[in-house]
């Protein structure tokens, strides 16, 4: 059973010094798991030294995946540790990567998804099969390329035209559309489509020299997002933001949708809201002032215009990350916390809960096993190393 994220998890990043403890949160409590450090993968020199780890994927076999957009390559440890060899290598020809990012399987086959160009399909050994590559027309309204992001389990593509920050604020387009195309890019079938609504923001102020304008994502307001297993095998689909639930208490939205766009399975998963309050408000808006004192605002002018032109939200977004494994088991990493650790619930397939973990707050999890958690911690020196957390249940 693997996991793994193939769009924007999101993160809540803002929340800034100034704002006393960051919230915490409850839900139903669950079986309380265990976490234990076991394996490190990642030298401190050498073929086997990371840099920056993009995402994380564990074979079948339990040797350990890295990809590096820094370095352009595919980094393969053994399961103890040691590092084995590399798939791919920057540059532009067959089997070439320029930004490595996304990592996935198709059986034994591994996926890379390379932000410039395409699907790389390799063998784990690293032989290159072939590369999944186009550029089809923008949707409607839209003004970028249809591009591949995901090989699915049928041989089909999941595929998407991002929207550019100025274009969703306009309004011009209303959906993050997601298609379903075939390996050519023809489109087969619309899969997803998430309102763009409240996921940016623009903030405008008078300036020495005119108009000054600060936009993009919204920081706290987080947009409903995409996940899917590592074999492709469904969608995943969740909104981060508490909403009532109608008998006077709050939950969030979980969602599993078939390759066909069909809904398989939905949830309502409970649980307290925690309040979004002017504290929280005040300190944010001075922490993004800076965008707009760039611009020749003052620092008062720059935080007021934050502070009275971006809609805040009544409540915190009450996940921050959403690992989702092969056999539809969810892990849910909870909001952002001030102290050392973070809890993580996990819904077993049919979205009820089944068990709760405290991992690290510093591991930015990549993937997980069910028994285990693979991610990405940092040293004093900010250098990458890929850590294995067993957990026993």
């Amino acid at each position: 059973m693997r996991a793994r994220s193939i769009a924007s998890i999101f993160l809540v990043t803002n929340l800034l010094a100034g704002c006393g403890d960051a919230p915490t949160g409850s839900i139903e409590s669950a079986s309380s798991w265990t976490a234990h450090r076991s394996v490190r993968f990642g030298d401190a020199e050498g073929p086997g030294a990371l840099s920056s780890v993009f995402d994380v994927d564990v074979s079948s076999d339990g040797r350990v995946i890295v990809s590096e957009p820094t370095f352009g390559r595919v980094a393969v440890f053994d399961p103890d540790g040691t590092y084995s060899h590399e798939v791919g290598r920057k540059g532009q020809g067959p089997g070439e990567f320029q930004y490595p990012g996304n990592l996935g399987w198709r059986a034994d086959t591994l996926t890379v998804l390379d932000f410039s160009s395409g699907i790389y399909l390799f063998s784990v050994d690293g032989t290159y099969h072939e590369k999944i590559g186009f550029a089809g027309p923008a949707p409607d309204g839209h003004t970028l390329p249809v591009r591949p992001i995901l090989a699915l389990a049928d041989g089909t593509v999941l595929a998407m035209s991002p929207v550019g920050v100025s274009t969703a604020i306009s309004g011009r387009v209303a959906d993050e559309v997601w298609l379903k195309t075939a390996r050519d890019g023809a489109v087969l079938d619309t899969v997803l489509s998430l309102p763009l609504a409240g996921r940016y923001v623009s903030i405008t102020g008078a300036g020495p020299s005119g108009e000054a304008v600060s936009a993009g994502t919204h920081p706290i307001v987080g947009p409903p997002t995409v996940t899917a297993p590592a074999n492709g095998a469904f969608l995943l689909t969740w909104n981060p933001v508490p909403e009532p639930d109608g008998d006077g208490g709050h939950s969030i939205s979980v969602m599993r949708v078939d390759l066909h766009g069909d809904t398989i399975l939905s949830a309502p998963i409970p649980l307290t809201p925690l309040p979004f309050t002017d504290a929280h408000a005040d300190s944010i808006s001075a922490a993004r002032a800076p965008g707009l004192i760039r611009r020749g605002l003052t620092e008062g002018a720059a935080t007021s215009a934050w502070r009275s032109q971006a809609e805040w939200p009544d409540y915190w977004p009450a996940v921050s990350a959403v690992l989702v494994a092969d056999d539809g088991e969810v892990w849910l990493r909870r909001e952002l916390a001030a102290g050392d650790s973070i809890r993580w619930d996990v819904l077993g397939s049919d979205l009820d809960r089944v068990g709760t973990v405290v991992l690290p707050a510093a591991l930015d999890a990549k993937v997980t096993t069910g028994r285990a958690v693979y991610g990405v911690e940092l040293d004093s020196l900010d250098v990458p190393t890929v850590v294995k957390y067993e957990i026993r249940r």
